[in-house]
């Protein structure tokens, strides 16, 4: 950020810390320290999150799909959702407006779920 800009930048980031974001804000020089070869023109301050990154929805969305079919959920697509269930209450349930399905689940003692 430039000029005035950097007030807004630090209470941005105080705000994503505040809910436990590891972010922080480097100055000019400490920026150019961890990127040598950027050119960082008139910016006075940056906003650095290390374990940030980019995530493709698309990827994203199939990944975390394709591991819920391996632990036992159906996934139907095109299905508006209204309703799911808060996981901590060890049931869970979704109700579309054209199919509704409950599963109920029970933890076990190895930590596996198995269905009632």
């Amino acid at each position: 950020m430039a000029g005035g800009d950097v007030d807004a930048l630090v209470a941005n980031v105080s705000l994503q810390q505040e809910v436990g974001v590891h972010v922080t804000v480097l100055d000019r020089h400490e920026a150019a320290a961890l990127w040598p070869r950027a050119h960082l023109g008139d910016l006075d301050a940056f906003a650095h999150e290390p374990l940030g990154g980019y995530g493709d929805g698309y990827l994203t969305g199939t990944a975390f799909a394709r591991a819920a079919v391996r632990s036992g959920a159906t996934v139907r697509q095109h299905a508006p959702v209204d309703r799911v269930r808060d996981r901590a209450t060890c049931s869970s349930a979704t109700a579309t407006t054209a199919h509704r399905s409950t599963s109920t689940r029970t933890p076990t003692s190895t930590g596996r779920t198995r269905r009632r």
